[in-house]
């Protein structure tokens, strides 16, 4: 994810565990370049969907374990561990690798599984379900110091890789909430594992065995073969250089930047993270004035439509709410997005085929400091516009390859690209991840259990979320994670802010003509 950029540069690598039981029969799945990032074992991310629906807790969770017993999708059972002979290829603490059980028991299970139930009880009703957001007809932002994790796993859940590893846990842990009126149901997994693509190829191919239709569950590709590696690496062809090579920062301006962060995180208060909740009448209103604006402005059209998308207007949405609560001199702004190799490299975008396993990468966005004295580095069209345009060139198919193989180097190094004196912000979208379009647990509702009859759309999720279940980069300000929409189109974020940019938020949210926006209360 892109905050892994800010992340890494302060995160230090955590100690190694205990030695494990024997694994000597246990079938041994690669980590792969992109997946064993320094970033992403530092991470253990938790997703959490609500229904509205009673499921059948069991079903989900045999349907679950069916799934990793198919194909190569066992490697969503297996467990990590260090090879401690591999210390030289790696680091002190040993090579990470995955191990398969070659049959999974109740000492060894596929999946980590607990169930809270609370049949008596409606969600509302409960001391922190009551405050799980809902939707509304006018944009909000909710406090999110309600602590949400007694719903999302056992007090004992493993919070880092190294407790996994010493106490031999499965990486996937399933942990569902039965209320008298619906069902919250929560995976987490450590970020080694997977992205947020692959997170829904996981729930599509769930959802298929559910159903009854192991015959149409995707084939696993690459789990032992790094498909990455073969697609963008070729010994004989050096490749396009990166289009952001000339701005790479570089010794000096690199150790500026880094501590200009350092001081903005010492020097600043801690930011406050906000759930946000937009509308969709709100998020088609920003859309069609960003069209507006680069239409007045003269930008290029593409059948009386400006070229740019609902992800493009909401990160110029966020920028513009930044920038203009910011005091002091102006700077420059770099917006660090991700994007997915899956979707920009043909040989890996082919039918009936999951890649669970970490394809993203990152994009820097460029915008200069405002000549004019403003603080908004232009109108909304203008940013989402330039948005889009760098990205374009950024997400090639040769400029993919090109950023492959500069990660896949020895001893590759973090990289920022742009000014020294840029204000950084982090945005990442997972809106193409489609969780609540791509769940469908319909054949586990307990009709019994409903008070109506089943209506359409019975067993899909009406919100999700997802967190880090052990935050260190907790001073980090200005990072958004839109989680997507929802079924009735309205969108879904959090953002950590400083305390200055939420009033200015909430002073927007106030002067919207069609309404009031108030902070919810807790």
């Amino acid at each position: 994810m892109p905050f892994d950029v800010l992340r890494r540069l302060f995160v230090h690598a955590p100690a190694a565990g205990r030695r494990p039981v024997d694994t000597s029969d246990d079938e041994v799945y690669p980590i792969h370049t992109l997946d064993g990032r320094e970033g992403t074992q530092n991470l253990l991310l938790s997703w959490m969907l609500r229904f509205d629906d009673v499921l059948d807790a069991q079903m989900l969770y045999r349907s679950l374990c069916r799934l990793i017993e198919l194909g190569d999708w066992r490697k969503l059972g297996g467990r990590y561990r260090r090879n401690q002979a591999s210390c030289h290829e790696s680091s002190q603490h040993g090579k990470l690798e995955l191990h398969v059980p070659k049959q999974f028991t109740l000492q060894r299970p596929a999946v980590n599984y607990s169930h809270g139930l609370n049949l008596e009880m409606a969600m509302e009703k409960d001391a922190v379900g009551q405050h799980l957001p809902r939707q509304a007809d006018r944009p909000y932002f909710q406090s999110s110091h309600v602590d949400f994790m007694p719903l999302m796993g056992p007090a004992n859940m493993p919070t880092t890789l190294e407790q996994m590893t010493d106490r031999d846990m499965p990486q996937l842990q399933l942990h569902i909430e039965s209320f008298q009126d619906g069902t919250l149901v929560t995976v987490s997994f450590p970020h080694v594992l997977m992205d947020g693509i692959g997170f829904k190829s996981v729930l599509t191919a769930w959802s298929l065995v559910l159903a009854g239709r192991e015959q149409d569950v995707p084939a696993v590709h690459g789990a032992k073969t790094d498909v990455l590696q073969s697609a963008c690496i070729d010994e004989d062809q050096k490749g396009e250089e990166l289009v952001l090579k000339a701005v790479i920062l570089r010794r000096l301006n690199r150790f500026l930047f880094y501590s200009r962060l350092l001081l903005d995180r010492w020097m600043n208060p801690e930011p406050q993270r906000r759930i946000i909740f937009l509308p969709a009448a709100v998020v088609n209103q920003l859309k069609w004035q960003a069209q507006q604006d680069i239409m007045d402005e003269g930008g290029p059209i593409d059948h009386q439509t400006p070229i740019i998308s609902t992800g493009d207007v909401l990160l110029a949405w966020a920028i513009r709410l930044i920038t203009s609560s910011e005091s002091g001199p102006h700077r420059p702004v770099t917006a660090i997005s991700a994007f997915n190799a899956r979707f920009t490299l043909p040989e890996l975008n082919l039918p009936a085929v999951a890649y669970p396993q970490n394809m993203f990468l990152e994009t820097f966005t460029l915008l200069s400091a405002p000549k004019d004295g403003s603080s908004a580095h232009g109108s909304l069209g203008r940013i989402a516009l330039a948005h889009r345009l760098q990205v374009a060139k950024q997400t090639t198919a040769e400029q993919t390859r090109s950023q492959v193989r500069a990660k896949y180097q020895p001893r590759a190094r973090l990289e920022f690209y742009g000014p020294d004196k840029a204000l950084p912000i982090v945005f990442n979208n997972v809106s193409k991840a489609n969780v609540l379009q791509t769940v469908n647990f319909g054949p586990a509702v307990l009709a019994a259990r409903q008070a109506e009859p089943r209506r359409p759309g019975s067993g899909s999720a009406v919100y999700h979320h997802f967190c880090v279940l052990k935050r260190r980069e907790s001073n980090f300000r200005n990072v958004f994670a839109v989680f997507g929409k929802d079924l009735e189109g309205n969108y879904w974020m959090t953002a950590a802010l400083a305390p200055w940019t939420w009033d200015k938020l909430q002073d927007e949210f106030d002067n919207l003509p069609s309404a009031s926006g108030k902070v919810a209360a807790m």
